[in-house]
């Protein structure tokens, strides 16, 4: 990751950087986090930025929310929060449940998936993209979903549709329209 000092020297740390060596570090400094074109935080930069952003939502006395003690708390609030997120835990895990696609890329965010194709010069498709970030590292779409009846009936639409076109268009195009008739029409996604 690039860090420059006040002076401008310009340093390069590899190695684990966690958002409390970041207020460890003496005197003015820059860390060079880049951004994607959806102005998301990618690569180890943006990794930094986010865990050095949560962080500071965490310190009470940078980020104050009137009160600094949990046994403070109106007990009527305190019970709505724990009622919040009891609500939430549970739909969270009905919701995780009903999931016929599992997203496998595991710590890599999706920016930073999206990032990798950019670097090859080019913006993946949602097909392309979607398969990329739901195979395992062998190479298989993980069992008990439907990615792979997905995947494969897209693949077929889309030799179809390149087959039968008489139209120029590119077959990223016509990928992500087959793509996206598939994922998002209400009787095929979940």
């Amino acid at each position: 990751m690039q860090f420059t000092d006040a002076e401008g020297k310009v340093e390069v740390r590899s190695g684990s950087i966690q958002a409390h060596d970041v207020w460890l570090i003496k005197g003015v400094f820059q860390f060079k986090v880049c951004f994607n074109r959806y102005y998301q935080p990618i690569r180890k930069g943006g990794a930094v930025l986010m865990k050095f952003v949560a962080n500071i939502a965490k310190k009470p006395e940078l980020c104050p929310i009137g009160v600094f003690n949990w046994r403070n708390v109106n007990k009527q609030v305190e019970a709505d929060i724990v009622e919040t997120i009891r609500k939430y835990t549970d739909n969270g895990r009905e919701a995780r449940a009903m999931l016929s696609h599992l997203h496998t890329n595991g710590f890599t965010s999706f920016a930073n998936s999206r990032d990798d194709f950019m670097e090859h010069g080019r913006e993946p498709g949602g097909y392309e993209f979607f398969d990329k970030n739901d195979k395992t590292k062998d190479g298989v779409y993980p069992k008990n979903t439907n990615t792979q009846e997905l995947i494969d009936m897209a693949k077929s639409k889309i030799d179809a549709s390149v087959a039968s076109s008489s139209s120029s268009k590119p077959q990223i195009k016509v990928e992500d329209q087959v793509f996206n008739e598939l994922m998002y029409d209400k009787d095929n996604s979940n």
